[in-house]
């Protein structure tokens, strides 16, 4: 008999946890997406109504350096923190401590080095960027706005290790409330900088600083909260294992590599071939920062789901795996498909907000519109399976989307028949969905028939079960008999104790259990349950006296002592709202 037909997933009741670690920071999340759309599309509004198409068209020119920050942003910040969970996620701490702060140092030091070279190299980077077919206004305003922002790349790039990093430490709360008022910050000063006081890009530039500067500060406060991992230190960085996070990263933040070509080559292409050079960029700076807020839902989605997918996969919890992308799908792409239809119908005071009152920026906008819903099918994918390490399928959604498909569509529609060009996008959307759903499906993980799993009620008989069904696992394993032994007394003592002491018989209170061999010889228990705060591990283990009147107690804490003598490592943390035991035999 295969190991895989005596599993019992329980199926249904172990989605319990998926779901509520879902809703848990999704909303939260929503929240700080609506804070950076305002941040990211700030600088066109108020620039725009100030300054006309000229300043629409200086900020879109310039925006390809907002790429770049992306790229090394999100590959250092999402890649180190994918790695971070995983360590986590086995109870390696430390290891994960010293992750975060060798990112940290790794992502400062490039920033600083291609800050002090940008500036550098300013003029050859702005005439690149499309300045060589822009008046000397637009240059200067061009100039005037890059050379800030490069000189201040360090604390952009702390922004984005810090907010990755906390979020995944289960502080979700305070990178929620310091993007929220990170971005307001930005929107606030756009307003006083630009139009108050009429500074120009220069005040938008700004602006944008200082809000990544707040935003800074106060992620810096959860390094002094009790009760959390994440500190700083100097740590000497291990460039194999850096690297190794940024490659991760990079299957995804890749596609702003892209996504900076394609703006270099529009914006260059547009002022060639379009009637008016000058109308065209500004359009299409607007329709550029209308994706921001097309982009909120499902960049929610990516976000809530990024860690706890690589939690779930660290676990070889498959069925979490499968209902979190599930769940992040519908969420992304329903909500996607209604914010389209909102902006659809106010494309025109969408337009008139960027200070572009006319039929083209209407048109362009609507056009967006219609991709939306395929863009979060296709992000969320590729999002999943880079946060599960299968940076191959994710960087072939990023490939088939940024280059292969997108750069020939807008090139010859924009060459040729450059009024049509607004459709080039939904266009590439829809043909990228439909090929990257091939790759999607073929890359879900398959079933481990290794690996046991289990979700159990607040009932004690379900134990009795649970116990069953892991010595018949146990004995077709190969486990030696002593590390078998362990096992079920890890199993069977843990989940006692938190029955009978963390339960208090709730109808939906759950413990799921998931138990898997490594390569080492090793095996891996790993216990998570929905009950209050509760770490077995701190149960009074010394000087019992089994005669007292707390005899339960003392035989329970009895058998937790058992389990610290006999196994290798264990590891309690509180997570997402839930308790995560895992235990090294």
């Amino acid at each position: 008999m295969q190991i895989s037909n005596i599993i019992n997933l329980q199926s249904g009741k172990g989605r319990f946890f998926c779901r509520k670690m879902f809703h848990k920071v999704f909303w939260m999340t929503n929240l700080a997406s609506l804070g950076l759309v305002a941040a990211n599309i700030m600088d066109a509004v108020v620039v725009g109504r100030q300054m006309g198409a000229s300043g629409l068209a200086a900020i879109g020119m310039v925006s390809p350096i907002y790429v770049l920050y992306n790229i090394l942003g999100y590959g250092f910040s999402v890649g180190g923190a994918v790695t971070f969970s995983k360590l986590m996620g086995k109870g390696k701490d430390e290891a994960a401590v010293s992750h975060f702060n060798q990112i940290l140092l790794l992502s400062v030091l490039v920033s600083a080095f291609i800050g002090i070279a940008g500036n550098l190299l300013l003029t050859p980077i702005v005439h690149l960027l499309g300045g060589a077919a822009a008046d000397a206004a637009v240059i200067k305003m061009c100039k005037d706005y890059a050379s800030l922002i490069l000189w201040t790349f360090p604390i952009f790039m702390i922004n984005f290790v810090f907010y990755e990093f906390v979020r995944c430490d289960d502080d979700q709360r305070i990178a929620s409330i310091s993007y929220v008022i990170g971005c307001l910050s930005d929107v606030a000063l756009n307003w006083i900088l630009v139009v108050g006081l009429d500074i120009g890009v220069q005040g938008a530039a700004w602006a944008t600083v200082i809000g990544q500067f707040v935003s800074v500060l106060i992620l810096t406060t959860h390094f002094f909260k009790p009760g959390y991992h994440l500190h700083m230190a100097l740590s000497k960085i291990d460039f194999a294992e850096t690297l190794i996070s940024f490659k991760i990263g990079l299957s995804t933040s890749s596609r702003y590599f892209f996504q900076c070509l394609y703006l270099i080559m529009m914006n260059n292409l547009l002022m060639h071939f379009a009637p008016d050079g000058n109308l065209y960029v500004a359009v299409f700076d607007v329709v550029m920062n209308v994706t921001y807020i097309g982009c909120f839902i499902y960049t929610a989605a990516c976000e809530t789901m990024s860690p706890l997918a690589s939690t779930f996969n660290a676990e070889h919890n498959r069925e979490n795996l499968i209902e979190l992308l599930k769940t992040a799908l519908l969420y992304g792409c329903i909500g996607s498909i209604l914010l389209g239809i909102v902006i659809a119908v106010f494309a025109d005071p969408v337009a008139s907000m960027f200070g572009l009152n006319n039929a083209l920026s209407v048109s362009a906008i609507r056009a967006y519109c219609i991709s939306i819903s395929f863009t979060a099918f296709v992000e969320i994918s590729a999002c999943f399976y880079q946060a599960i390490e299968k940076p191959k399928a994710a960087g072939i959604i990023t490939l088939l989307r940024n280059f292969v498909i997108l750069f020939p569509i807008s090139a010859i529609i924009g060459i040729y028949w450059t009024q049509y060009f607004w459709y080039a996008l939904p266009a590439e959307e829809i043909l990228t969905a439909l090929a990257a759903s091939f790759v999607i499906f073929k890359a879900i993980p398959e079933e481990d028939d290794n690996v046991f799993s289990y979700t159990l009620t607040n009932d004690q008989k379900d134990v009795s079960r649970l116990l069953s069904q892991v010595e018949d696992y146990l004995e077709q394993s190969d486990s030696g008999i002593k590390q078998s032994y362990v096992i079920s007394m890890v199993v069977e003592e843990l989940c006692t104790a938190i029955i009978e002491h963390a339960f208090k018989n709730d109808p939906e209170e759950y413990i799921q259990l998931t138990i898997t061999p490594e390569e080492t010889g090793n095996i891996v228990v790993n216990i998570r349950d929905s009950a209050v705060s509760f770490n077995p591990f701190e149960m009074q283990t010394k000087r019992l006296n089994v005669d007292s009147a707390s005899d339960h107690a003392a035989i329970d804490a009895m058998g937790i002592l058992m389990i610290k003598k006999k196994a290798k490592e264990f590891y309690y943390r509180r997570y997402q709202g839930f308790n995560v035991t895992t235990i090294i035999v």
